[in-house]
């Protein structure tokens, strides 16, 4: 996966941590309530320590990142993997010369109308 972005997501649900890559779970592990939010220490994404300045740095480049208050379902993983992939393609020029024609067509009817 060199050289490649990959969409990766974790989530807890107050049980199971999971963790996603392109939208397929690759692992998960019961936790319980015995894991809880560190409230001492500032999130770091990128960063491979939360104590003090941090290290462990990322070498690379991160994009779009979001913090659900939720966990996602894998559904919902999935979708956001997949909506990233598969844009929803811009308007043709075509569909939009033919909506500003329309547009003209009625403003002169509207002009004939009032003259």
């Amino acid at each position: 996966m060199n050289d490649e972005w990959a969409h990766l997501v974790g989530t807890y649900d107050g049980d199971t941590q999971r963790f996603y890559i392109n939208g397929q779970e690759v692992g998960n592990a019961l936790v319980g309530q015995g894991f809880g939010p560190n409230d001492a220490e500032p999130l770091r994404i990128g960063g491979g320590a939360t104590e003090g300045n941090g290290n462990f740095f990322f070498e690379g480049d991160i994009d779009e990142v979001a913090v659900y208050d939720t966990a996602l379902s894998p559904e919902r993983v999935l979708a956001h993997y997949e909506a990233g992939i598969n844009p929803i393609p811009e308007p043709s020029t075509l569909v939009l010369s033919f909506l500003g024609l329309m547009g003209l067509l009625a403003a002169r009817r509207r002009r004939k109308i009032v003259n």
